[in-house]
């Protein structure tokens, strides 16, 4: 075994991105014989493999790597997990600046107590503009507020978080079939095992948001999509996964998704129109507003388009 620390970060044809990121994993607190950067290259075919060999010598840090044909995050994640030679796994994204005492603060509260540990990541300020990022970052500071508070702490959050090598062999890494929400479903299985799950505002790094306007609709379709799945593997009800009730107006727009999909991504166009349009304005209620729209009907067409063989959309049992 070497060192005390490894940092796990999956990436997919972001190369310029993941060199930022491992780059400021040069400046930890943590001396960097203890800890190794392994990266689960997901398919690429950006210059990523080629760019880390050129990079690895140039760190004081090892860093590794493992190719593998796109997958899914999920499956870089496990990929590179598994060549941890250390106790203690840390998973980060490839658009992280982690700050200089991340692994440090990791590590401390791993040594006090095994447990799955959930640091911080807000929007950093450069790229909290345009209502997608404004969307994000409100929403990911409430989930991890009332991670904080003790509420429904298993809803984790995957840019940043640690767990021991042992929690992550017993729950078998991420289930790969997920699309999305895999580290929500791995919040899930930690949780079910008795393993306690934590906040810790001083792991912290500032995640470079960005994401594309024709991306926003696929990944919120997938969320969709990913909910259902949640609920059905878990046994909790689809509401718990979107934060809020299934409305009248929502079971309509269901409906409407089963029987006219063409139809509701016309629609669906629109509302992405309407959201350019407020981030030219811009006023971030509005803009919030706009994203909030479009990442909702989008959710909704995902859950549609798996639920439409008389799976119900009621909830199944009551949130914990």
């Amino acid at each position: 075994m070497t060192g005390e620390v490894s940092v796990i970060i999956p990436t997919h044809d972001r190369c310029a991105s993941l060199i930022d990121t491992l780059r400021g994993l040069d400046r930890q607190s943590l001396p960097a014989d203890r800890f190794e950067v392994i990266v689960g290259v997901d398919g690429s075919s950006d210059g990523t493999t080629e760019a880390l060999s050129e990079l690895a010598p140039r760190l004081p840090f090892r860093l590794r790597w493992a190719q593998i044909p796109a997958a899914g995050s999920g499956a870089a994640r496990n990929a590179a997990a598994r060549l941890a030679s250390t106790e203690l796994l840390v998973f980060l994204d490839d658009d992280q600046e982690a700050s200089t005492e991340l692994l440090a603060v990791h590590a401390a509260r791993q040594r006090e107590a095994a447990a799955l540990v959930q640091g911080n990541y807000p929007t950093a300020a450069i790229y909290a503009h345009g209502g997608v990022a404004l969307l994000y970052d409100r929403t990911l500071r409430g989930a991890l507020s009332r991670m904080a508070a003790g509420r429904r702490p298993y809803l984790l959050w995957g840019g940043n978080f640690s767990v021991p090598r042992a929690v992550w062999d017993r729950v078998g890494g991420f289930d790969e079939s997920f699309p999305r929400s895999q580290d929500t479903d791995f919040g899930l299985r930690v949780a079910a095992t008795g393993i306690r799950i934590v906040m810790e505002p001083r792991a912290l790094s500032w995640h470079r948001y960005v994401c594309p306007y024709p991306a926003f609709p696929r990944q919120m379709f997938e969320e969709g999509r990913s909910v259902v799945r949640l609920a059905k593997k878990h046994g909790l009800p689809e509401q718990l996964f979107l934060d809020t009730r299934l409305r009248a107006a929502d079971r309509v727009l269901i409906a409407a998704w089963r029987r006219q999909p063409s139809v509701m991504r016309a629609l669906g166009r629109l509302a992405v129109l309407s959201l350019r349009t407020a981030d030219r304005l811009p006023l971030p209620p509005v803009q919030v507003t706009a994203a909030r729209t479009v990442r909702r009907f989008y959710r909704l067409g995902g859950m549609a388009s798996v639920s439409g063989n008389g799976a119900s959309l009621e909830p199944t049992a009551r949130p914990a």
